[in-house]
């Protein structure tokens, strides 16, 4: 199963879990760049952070950058925003089954957190997530990984 397949299952498991209640969300969107250029077609994951002892914080929201690389967060419904608080967010690059021809230079997924951000209560809440480049030995470990998905695939 591929990372972004994963983490779309995750999302949909936790979809139900709402710990003592439905957290308060905001209007969240953003746009994802690599190298000034934007990513389309990637998986955006806005993760409550906990804070002290509370052992849940709210429910991830998730987000597909359309073709200009831009994004809503949908937590509770569509395009509702992200829970208001601290956030960490990662990003993960499409199935390779609907974007077979999808190319990065930037790092994806991981599950590293490749920003941190705060959605606040009436705030603009609009996120320019940058991403990384990757080195060259990241560059090998990914291109072996897309090779084996595509043997997957076949």
């Amino acid at each position: 199963m591929n990372k972004s397949a994963a983490a779309f299952l995750l999302g949909v498991v936790c979809w139900g879990c709402s710990g003592g209640g439905d957290f308060p969300v905001a209007k969240t969107t953003g746009t994802v760049t690599c190298g000034g250029q934007p990513v389309p077609h990637v998986l955006v994951m806005f993760t409550p952070v906990r804070k002290g002892k509370e052992a849940y914080s709210g429910k991830t929201g998730h987000a597909y950058a359309n073709e200009q690389g831009e994004f809503a967060v949908s937590t509770y419904g569509n395009g509702d925003g992200a829970v208001i608080g601290n956030h960490g967010v990662k990003v993960d690059g499409p199935s390779r089954e609907d974007h077979p021809d999808f190319q990065c230079d930037c790092q994806l997924g991981g599950g590293v957190d490749v920003a941190q951000v705060e959605v606040t209560k009436g705030g603009e809440n609009h996120f320019e997530i940058v991403l990384r480049k990757m080195n060259d030995q990241e560059r090998r470990r990914r291109e072996q990984e897309v090779a084996e998905e595509l043997e997957d695939l076949e």
